[in-house]
């Protein structure tokens, strides 16, 4: 065979890988770049819930110190409640509620 004949054939099919090469190779320098973006776009989205969750952990556990106090506190009322309707019943000669229950 001539040299002729399968040289430009040769030229041709070089040319067009190295074409496929630099075209791959930017394309995924392009895509890396698109990737890095996105992400750190999705972390400050993230990282804003994040935040939001906490703070609606810290509502959360606002009220909630807020009821257990209420309810410290309506348990002693009720306490002192019973010792007043106990003395009440000791002045008047009534039975008591624990000594009618027991």
């Amino acid at each position: 065979m001539e040299l002729s004949v399968w040289l430009p054939s040769f030229i041709t099919g070089a040319f067009a890988f190295l074409g496929v090469v630099f075209t791959a190779r930017k394309n995924r320098e392009k895509t890396i770049e698109e990737m890095k973006s996105t992400q750190e776009k999705q972390n400050i989205i993230v990282e804003a819930q994040i935040s939001e969750i906490k703070k609606d952990i810290n509502r959360l556990e606002e009220k909630q110190d807020k009821h257990n106090g209420l309810i410290e506190r309506v348990y002693k009322l009720e306490q002192t409640d019973a010792v007043i309707i106990q003395r009440l019943n000791d002045m008047d000669g009534k039975p008591s509620r624990r000594a009618a229950n027991g």
